[in-house]
């Protein structure tokens, strides 16, 4: 009896234990895969924050290099800018429209215009919630952006302005705007919208959210990130479908199995051990899955390196899923020769103790082509010791493709390819840098002759051939030119580094000479144009002489036109006084025509059969302030240098124009015949 009473102690005893055993490890495996959801939730969360980031501040510097063009040129006029606007359109679907806003603030260019023609001519400056970043935008001269706006296109989104500035003077704006819903939801990417409930906020205000965010099961981890010049806040939280797929069907058995348990708990133990391994290699793989169509994902073990590729990355580079190993040196062996050295190896991003790690490099398609590909990593760590390197490698190469495209755009001119004069000054200060031993740098700067003409002829057509030609003359010559560049107009500069003596520079300038002047076929004419050259030196102990070695040239330039047609003339020190003392008269006779100084003196002309005056020649006269009375020969060659002889006979006609009517246009008395 007493026997049986200690076994029923003991059973007891047991049973408890047992049941409390179960008790504990049921709520050990349940906090271990709630650690586990919060941390798939975290890396989700940080993942949406930089993509989002990332995604707007792309657009947001292309809008910038736009801006950059119409600033230095690249864009005269709103057609180019609709061009320009299409071109990027194209690259970025997600933006709803890049519109042009005047300096009055109204919208008068929209693009694209279908589904946006409600925006056409509003005045954002009239409007509560965009004046104020427009103005900002003009006082900062940097990009701006809204809070949260009902868009006129219908919508909710928000839009962001950046100013654009010629010479000093603000010519308009360029505005970006986005719809927020479709915007964030390409980032999340529609499979992640079945785990994960993301809510997006500007200051409180909610610009996107998914359904269930106030009855989540886990508190939202919330992730600030930095827009434009406003701060957002990105808020995530696990679905119930996460929760329900992370659970292990372990915790619902061990409740109701107590004296089971004692058999189980080995395998539990290792099932609970497993689970975790298994969520951990899981957790950034989908958190990182948030566009699956277009990044692929690798998952490189820090030990074995064995790596996981997923179907998306193989077909990112042309292959089929598994045709390639699944390791480090899989990856190794597709970079670009001259990328490998800045693309460290899992042991050094390990070694940099940097939690995530980001790097552009090109890596080889199966087709033979280079992709410029986008990496972003994370290490993962069990407990202290990192174990595996996860992260996306993303097809950036459309991308590189048309900024690449545009910058070329800015810096080239449309005509003829050749390179145009914007940074040109900056582009000669680094080459003059690499002249060595008894090089010189040359400059000449080329002037064509009687291109006037053949546009006025034959047409700006012709005239445009003419320039296509000579630029390729100019680009296929023999010699080893660094730099090619049109000026503008029927202007061209050349420079390079050289050892070749003053002669031997010459007969270059007339050997070019020589080939400008070879006729032209153009519609079945012939055209025929010289050309002028003009020559300077910088030395290379000082690379801002650049910009004067170009206006030297330029100086010789003129000193070669004013002589005979198609010759060759080095820069002289005196030619540069000429030079200063004319443009002291240029500016002397711009100021003289402001002040009306130029005026008509009447000088009359007579028949001389019958001794009548039948009119009078206005001849121009610049009643100086300080010389006085100044015939024509002393201001007319400047005048036409300066452009501006037209003014003045503007002006001597609208004198003469007044005077006129009080002319006394009588005929003198009669003489005696007999005289």
């Amino acid at each position: 009896m007493v026997y049986v009473k200690r076994v029923s102690v003991i059973a007891a005893v047991a049973a408890t234990f047992l049941l409390i055993t179960a008790v504990f490890l049921h709520s050990l495996v349940r906090q271990s895969q709630a650690d586990q959801t919060v941390s798939v939730v975290k890396t989700f969360s940080d993942e949406i924050a930089a993509r989002l980031e990332e995604r707007i501040a792309t657009r947001f510097s292309v809008v910038e290099l736009l801006k950059f063009q119409w600033s230095d040129g690249g864009i005269d006029t709103l057609a180019d800018f609709r061009r320009a606007a299409n071109s990027v359109l194209k690259q970025f679907p997600d933006i709803q429209a890049l519109n042009w806003v005047n300096g009055e603030g109204v919208i008068t260019q929209v693009n694209p215009i279908e589904g946006n023609e409600a925006a056409l001519g509003l005045n954002v400056r009239a409007l509560e919630k965009t004046a104020p970043p427009l103005m900002e935008s003009v006082e900062r001269n940097a990009l701006s952006l809204t809070e949260p706006i009902e868009l006129a296109q219908g919508g909710l989104g928000f839009a962001a302005y950046t100013p654009v500035f010629v010479n000093g003077k603000l010519q308009g704006h360029i505005n970006i705007v986005f719809r927020t819903a479709p915007l964030v939801q390409s980032v999340i990417g529609e499979a992640a919208s079945d785990h994960f409930i993301v809510a997006v906020y500007d200051d409180g205000k909610t610009l996107f959210r998914t359904p269930g965010l106030d009855d989540a099961p886990f508190p939202a981890v919330r992730h600030p990130i930095k827009i434009g010049s406003r701060t957002w806040e990105v808020a995530v939280a696990p679905s119930r479908q996460l929760i329900e797929n992370s659970s292990s069907y372990l915790d619902d058995i061990l409740l109701g199995a107590g004296l089971i348990l004692a058999i189980l708990v080995p395998a539990i133990l290792g099932e609970a051990h497993r689970s975790r391994h298994t969520l951990r290699d899981r957790e950034e793989r989908f958190a990182l899955a948030m566009e699956g169509t277009s990044d692929g994902l690798f998952d490189i073990d820090a030990e074995t390196l064995e790596a996981y590729f997923s179907p998306r990355w193989f077909q990112m580079l042309g292959y089929e899923t598994g045709e390639l190993p699944g390791t480090y040196e899989t990856f190794r062996s597709l970079l670009h020769p001259d990328d490998a050295h800045h693309v460290a190896s899992p042991s050094d991003v390990i070694r940099t103790d940097n939690l995530q790690h980001e790097v552009e490099f090109r890596m080889r398609h199966k087709n033979g082509s280079w992709r410029d590909i986008k990496s972003r990593a994370r290490l993962v760590y069990d407990g202290e010791k990192v174990t595996r390197l996860v992260g996306t490698h993303v097809d950036v190469t459309e991308l590189r493709q048309e900024q690449r495209k545009l910058k070329k755009a800015a810096i080239t001119d449309d005509l003829t390819d050749l390179r145009n004069r914007r940074g040109l000054t900056r582009v000669l200060q680094r080459e003059i840098q690499k002249t060595a031993g008894a090089e010189r740098f040359c400059i000449m700067r080329i002037d064509l002759d009687r291109f006037k003409s053949v546009n006025d002829r034959d047409g700006h057509e012709a005239g445009d051939a003419a320039l296509r030609e000579i630029a390729a003359r100019l680009r296929n010559n023999t010699y080893d030119f660094s730099t090619i560049a049109r000026m503008g107009g029927d202007e061209f500069l050349i420079a390079w580094q050289t050892e070749a003596s003053d002669e031997r520079i010459r007969q270059i300038a007339e050997s070019l000479v020589n080939d400008i002047e070879e006729p032209i076929f153009f519609s079945g004419k012939e055209l025929r144009i010289g050309a002028s050259v003009g020559v300077s030196f910088a030395e290379k102990q000082d690379a801002d002489e650049v910009s004067d070695a170009i206006s030297a040239a330029d100086i010789a330039l003129m000193s070669s036109k004013s002589s005979t047609s198609g010759s060759v003339v080095f820069f002289e020190q005196s030619m540069r006084d000429v030079a200063l003392q004319e443009a002291a008269l240029a500016s002397g006779i711009r100021e003289g025509l402001e002040r009306g100084e130029f005026e008509p003196f009447f000088q009359p002309q007579i028949d001389l059969r019958s001794n009548r005056i039948v009119g009078f020649e206005a001849l121009a006269r610049w009643r100086h302030p300080t010389q006085g009375i100044l015939p024509a020969n002393a201001f007319v060659s400047a005048a036409e240098t300066a452009h501006l002889i037209e003014a003045i006979d503007e002006q001597i006609l609208e004198r003469a124009c007044e005077v006129l009517p009080i002319l006394d246009m009588k005929r003198p008395p009669e003489r005696d015949s007999q005289h």
